[in-house]
């Protein structure tokens, strides 16, 4: 099949190449390709966004590719080149002015904010209510509410060394734990904080990609990554950049190019973020059995974003399979914190209650054992918490606070009501900034990324 290329540092598309046969590459690779012995094979031709233009980039492009190259740029970009083009360029008008989403006539208009009423004394549940959600009836009433002053996070221990524990160091392997320990970054170990959920749908990655981004404006003078952990690519997909990914880094790996410059040649950023956010993609679906079988790979890549980053999230995939993953359960294992994200549907509240049962070892596994005390780490968010029955929303909280195992019981550290408009948004708009006004909603991002010292 005929594929354009298209090299940009932007991120977005010629309009008319979106129902084509492309692939992105940002100016190093296009160089690197170029330079390479294969050379770089076009067949349906080659667009070059203005912003990665040189003029000596232009004179060679033109020489080696004539009528084959394009170029373009977009309205909103600000490009002063110093030099002619004399070939037409493509440009491509940016609404300055986005369009409002329509509701659906037959939906009530919802605001888009998080659940915070008043505390109130919670009246006794009556079991028809609690049956008909589907969810464990409480055995007494510990929780008045959804909100910031009511909602506190509880200790969670200090893992920062988790390196230096035997048992991870075990699990690690001599091999992996000599190269940290020998790094030249002086044996820094990067924080990590791990986003996941036994139930896919439940708001996981938004909760991730906004928590990241508050903790990244918040603290500008750490270096921070995130990394797409989740088979789908989710990530990528959500703030509109899909190139390059862990599988670039994966070609270099094998070729025995596996330092951190060459990884950080692979990650990307996004301008509503900032910038001293990485963003690592998941690689695609065609590589993924390849790429999980080599667990020397993401060994690798633990051991060069650990000895390179302040901060480290991890955003893992929706499902229960996910946590028998061998790359998965080594962050399980190290993570400092772990996020799980639930919604008030009955059937998202007991898979991740069986995913905390799992990893506690209440369930008995090969995986994850009661004395690894993994769920000591652990900090729930509730997502889609209903406004209207406090009820549903109380016995949500008892199921993941009221186990008589006390290995079972978490802590809650936000809850959100419904916020799909704002979310849509985002995602369709990259409207991103607008979480940032919303004073209520960064209480709850803070509590969720909030690190002991």
């Amino acid at each position: 099949m005929e594929k354009y290329f298209i090299v940009t540092q932007d991120g977005r598309i010629p309009p008319e190449l979106e129902y084509q046969s492309y692939e992105v590459l940002s100016l190093a690779q296009f160089i690197d390709m170029a330079n390479s012995d294969e050379g770089i094979e076009v067949q349906s031709g080659i667009y070059f966004n203005l912003d990665s233009m040189s003029q000596e980039l232009y004179e060679a492009v033109k020489e080696g590719l004539g009528d084959k190259a394009t170029y373009f740029v977009f309205s909103d970009q600000n490009i002063n080149l110093g030099f002619l083009i004399d070939e037409g360029v493509n440009r491509y008008e940016v609404a300055m002015e986005l369009p409002q989403i329509e509701e659906p006539p037959v939906q009530p208009v919802v605001e888009p904010s998080p659940v915070i009423p008043e505390p109130q004394v919670q009246e006794e549940i009556p079991e028809a209510s609690t049956e008909s959600a589907g969810i464990k009836a409480p055995t007494n009433d510990v929780y008045t509410g959804f909100g910031v002053e009511v909602v506190e996070q509880a200790p969670m221990e200090n893992n920062t060394s988790a390196l230096e524990n035997s048992d991870i160091l075990k699990m690690m392997g001599n091999e992996y734990t000599n190269t940290v320990t020998n790094t030249s970054t002086q044996n820094k170990v990067a924080k990590v904080v791990l986003f996941g959920s036994a139930k896919g749908g439940t708001g996981k990655t938004t909760t991730c990609l906004i928590s990241v981004r508050r903790y990244a404006k918040t603290h500008p003078d750490q270096k921070i990554a995130l990394l797409d952990y989740d088979n789908v690519g989710q990530i990528g997909m959500t703030i509109v950049r899909v190139n390059p990914t862990l599988g670039d880094y994966y070609r270099q790996y094998s070729a025995g190019n596996n330092t951190f410059s060459y990884l950080k040649n692979c990650s990307l950023q996004n301008s509503h973020f900032s910038p001293n956010l990485d963003f690592y993609i998941a690689p695609s679906a065609a590589v993924i059995p390849k790429l999980i079988k080599d667990q020397g790979f993401w060994k690798n890549i633990l051991e060069l974003v650990l000895t390179n980053y302040d901060v480290v999230f991890f955003d893992t995939g929706g499902g229960l399979e996910y946590l028998n993953q061998q790359n998965i359960i080594d962050l399980y294992k190290i993570a400092d914190k772990i996020i799980l994200v639930s919604n008030t549907t009955s059937t998202s509240v007991n898979c991740v209650n069986a995913q905390i049962q799992y990893l506690s070892g209440s369930i008995k596994n090969d995986v994850y054992r009661p004395e690894e005390k993994i769920t000591k780490n652990v900090g729930l968010v509730i997502t889609r918490a209903l406004e209207k029955n406090k009820e549903i929303n109380n016995a949500v909280v008892r199921v993941f606070t009221d186990s008589p195992i006390p290995q079972n019981n978490v802590s809650i550290l936000a809850a959100f009501g419904n916020l799909d408009e704002r979310i849509a948004r985002s995602q369709y708009y990259q409207e991103w900034e607008a979480w940032d006004a919303d004073e209520k909603i960064n209480l709850y991002l803070d509590n969720i990324c909030k690190l002991d010292d």
